[in-house]
């Protein structure tokens, strides 16, 4: 049998954190300026959506997408095995084309 040995407890202090000086204009000088890199959305590239942004933009649960896709119900891309995508574009038009109008009520 094995001996249970006690763990040491060690005293874990946090320090205090040391209140470092003001930068003086002369740092913030020599401070390299911000670089802003924003992502550039060209219009020749279509958007391409997972399962989890459609089921955000439609509304319909996941699950009900694998199965959209399973039958083929669905505009997608297969492009691997396990890997499917969904083009904005063609989503928005598959969505059209499902479009019901509300019916007239009756009046009795």
């Amino acid at each position: 049998m094995h001996k249970r040995t006690q763990s040491k407890k060690t005293n874990r202090t946090r320090l205090a954190a040391v209140p470092e000086a003001p930068p003086t204009p002369a740092m913030i000088a020599a401070l390299p300026a911000p670089t802003q890199e924003r992502r550039t959305e060209s219009t020749d590239e279509p958007q391409m959506l997972t399962y989890q942004a459609l089921a955000r933009v439609t509304g319909i649960r996941v699950g009900t997408l694998y199965t959209m896709v399973c039958r083929g119900e669905i505009p997608h891309y297969r492009l691997a095995a396990r890997l499917v995508r969904f083009s904005a574009t063609e989503i928005a038009a598959w969505m059209t084309g499902r479009h019901q109008p509300a019916r007239e009520p009756s009046q009795q």
